[in-house]
């Protein structure tokens, strides 16, 4: 119980995103900021579950309540297109790719690893 508290950060919002910060931070990885503004190319700001900055990288932990409707399914494609304008890369996972942890881990590396290269 004890070596839980070590992983609880207020900025977590949703259970998905505190077992995801739980693999992260066990996994040896650097470590994302949390709940972080970034711009758009429109420059319009955006607020992301997980952001590594020195590899642009984006990592979105979406639950299935997150669109429940198809204009939310439509803002999401615009949002993601415009970060992406903007040169940031995206990881995506869901409940079962956080639970697969050495895919959901091996996802984000491979991500930060294509970052360094370009």
């Amino acid at each position: 119980m004890l070596q839980a508290l070590a992983f609880v950060d207020p900025r977590l919002e949703t259970p998905l995103e505190a077992i995801s910060w739980c693999h992260l931070c066990r996994s040896g990885l650097p470590l994302p900021l949390l709940q972080q503004w970034v711009t758009g190319a429109s420059g319009r700001r955006y607020r992301v579950d997980f952001f590594w900055p020195e590899f642009h990288l984006i990592g979105e932990a979406d639950g299935a309540m997150k669109y429940r409707s198809a204009a939310d399914v439509m803002a999401e494609k615009d949002r993601h297109a415009d970060l992406g304008d903007a040169g940031h890369g995206f990881v995506r996972w869901t409940w079962s790719d956080a639970w697969m942890t050495q895919v959901f881990l091996g996802r984000i590396e491979q991500a930060m690893n294509a970052a360094a290269r370009s």
